[in-house]
């Protein structure tokens, strides 16, 4: 049939026959695709949250990557500065030093958006300023006017990102604010499947151009910036951030597109949270809250609820992280839930569950303690540990410095020495040496596979018991009576031992001019010796290493009437 098909006739089925194959492979496609939605006010760490997507499941940032983001770093810098000298004359501060008034006059008159650079002289006008006591009271009331989060986290590293090489680190790359204008969609591949995550802007004005443009969403997840409880809007100094933000989360878990689609709600920036709830109460903004005030677990607990209130449905489950309710961190817990139970409260919908997660999407692997001193007996065993918070998925190897060698890479164990082991525990990565030797003592390094990497240095000192060197020691000593005599003991051990002589009978000896119980020394010189000296001198090596060990000398002394029996 088909051969008495015009040329025309057998383009189009061909061409047919490719669409129903590329509409079989989209189908196919369709099933391993995942697409994530993500939302929520501006500044509320999505464009953050899609970076360290990349870093840890997609292609990361190379150096070409990496290189991109110097001039958006020198722009945050600049933008946070003036921030801080504007408000400088909102708030009526004045400079601690008076001459820096001109350094903020030059660092304002740069328009930061089109900076490249960072050289004298502003460099040096930016290092006086943040240093100036007015602008360190200023950064503190950052609350009342509109300042980066990462203010501080720049300015504070300014020697670093000065530097003529500089180049942009994971940590720095997180941290540059761009807003989001627009819709950026980042794929990655977990295990096959591929995620497709939309970022959009989360200003006002953004909003307009994406609401509506959604479907076939297989989950929502939506921001909160736990500390924005007690800021402003950018778009308007009269509303509260979080007011803003709990009105955009009802109004997405409400729409019809989004009417399938699960909901995941981070509850961001718990580190600032943590920091800023010791000195703003969050019952100055939110008066309901009746949990103690510097206390972040049941605040934000509080906020989620809040968030979820109008859920009918008691049974609704909502997974969330298990939090710390003693120590240190008690002082910022309450602040959390409360804000956990603002946004939970808010779903309508009793068939939809909300999984809720409290995070910080600049968390990077860091260590939780410095590296360590240890100090093994020869013979036995020795641990050396590194404690590591969000590990994500880095891994934490462990080398031997002196001799190059990489000793384990995750849980495994890479050299060939069979007296070495690792092991983990809770944030604990463990690297042990069985049956010690002097050769094992040395530095021995942690280290995380982040770009850079992140290293720790631990000491590994080997210990030895005292043995007394007999070769090199004196034996039986035979003198006449009047003469003097020099007794010599030897020992090894490491650390070097002491050497402390005395008598068996614990009688006093006379050296030189003194008259003594016990002597310290490798040398006993004993002086005019007479026939009372006859006897058994003992000299003992100690060096803190258990057990202390001993020598005994015979010292014979000639006389006409006298005589010796050991």
């Amino acid at each position: 049939m088909e051969c008495c098909m015009s040329e025309e006739a057998k383009e189009q089925k061909r061409i047919n026959q490719e669409i129903e194959r590329q509409l079989r492979k989209d189908k196919r496609d369709a099933r391993r695709e995942l697409k994530l939605l993500l939302l929520g006010t501006g500044e509320s760490g999505k464009s953050t949250f899609i970076k360290q997507m990349r870093i840890i499941h997609g292609s990361g940032y190379s150096d070409d990557d990496k290189r991109g983001f110097i001039k958006l770093v020198y722009q945050n810098i600049f933008m946070a500065m003036q921030s801080m000298i504007r408000a400088m004359d909102l708030l009526s501060i004045q400079y601690g030093n008076p001459s820096n008034v001109e350094k903020a006059e030059l660092i304002s008159s740069i328009d930061f958006e089109s900076v490249t650079t960072f050289e004298s002289p502003y460099v040096e006008a930016i290092k006086a300023l943040w240093a100036d006591s007015g602008i360190q009271e200023c950064y503190d009331r950052r609350r009342e006017y509109q300042l980066t989060d990462s203010a501080k986290y720049y300015l504070s590293d300014l020697a670093r990102i000065e530097k003529a090489d500089y180049l942009p680190t994971e940590q720095d790359i997180l941290r540059a604010r761009q807003p989001t204008t627009g819709i950026l969609e980042y794929p990655f591949d977990l295990d096959g499947i591929i995620f497709r995550m939309v970022d959009v802007g989360g200003q006002r004005s953004e909003r307009r151009k994406w609401i509506h443009c959604f479907e076939n969403v297989t989950s929502i997840i939506f921001l909160v910036a736990l500390s924005e409880y007690d800021q402003i809007l950018f778009e308007s100094e009269n509303e509260n951030r979080m007011e803003e933000s709990k009105a955009l989360f009802k109004t997405i878990i409400t729409y019809p597109w989004f009417q399938h689609s699960s909901v995941i709600l981070f509850l961001n920036k718990k580190d600032l949270l943590e920091e800023k709830i010791m000195y703003s109460h969050l019952v100055d903004y939110f008066p309901e809250y009746d949990g103690p005030k510097c206390d972040p677990i049941p605040a934000r607990e509080f906020i989620l609820q809040k968030y979820l209130k109008e859920n009918p449905d008691p049974d609704s489950s909502t997974a969330r992280l298990s939090l710390p309710t003693t120590g240190p961190q008690r002082d910022a817990n309450a602040a959390r839930e409360f804000i956990l139970r603002m946004f939970v409260d808010l779903n309508p919908d009793a068939e939809k569950i909300i999984y809720s997660h409290f995070t910080c999407a600049t968390d990077a692997p860091k260590f939780l303690d410095s590296g360590t001193n240890v100090t093994a007996v020869i013979g036995r065993d020795a641990t050396l540990t590194c404690s590591v918070k969000n590990l994500q998925n880095y891994k934490v190897a462990w080398l031997r410095v002196d001799t190059q060698t990489i000793l384990t890479i995750g849980p495994h164990v890479i050299t060939k020495n069979h007296r070495v082991g690792v092991s983990r525990g809770d944030q604990a990565w463990s690297l042990t040496l069985r049956d010690i030797r002097m050769s094992d003592g040395g530095r021995y390094m942690c280290q995380i596979n982040t770009e850079p990497m992140i290293t720790q240095t631990h000491h590994l000192h080997v210990s030895v018991p005292p043995d007394i060197v007999n070769s090199s020691s004196s034996g039986e000593v035979i003198i006449r009576e009047g003469e003097n005599v020099s007794l010599h003991c030897s020992a090894s051990g490491t650390p070097p031992p002491t050497i402390t002589w005395r008598r068996e009978d614990s009688a006093l000896m006379k050296i030189g001019k003194q008259t003594v119980g016990k002597w310290s020394g490798v040398w006993l010189n004993l002086t005019a010796v007479s026939r009372n000296m006859n006897g058994a001198f003992l000299c003992i090596a100690t060096n803190g290493v258990p057990p202390s060990v001993s020598k005994r000398i015979l010292l014979r002394v000639l006389c006409k009437y006298c005589s010796f029996t050991a």
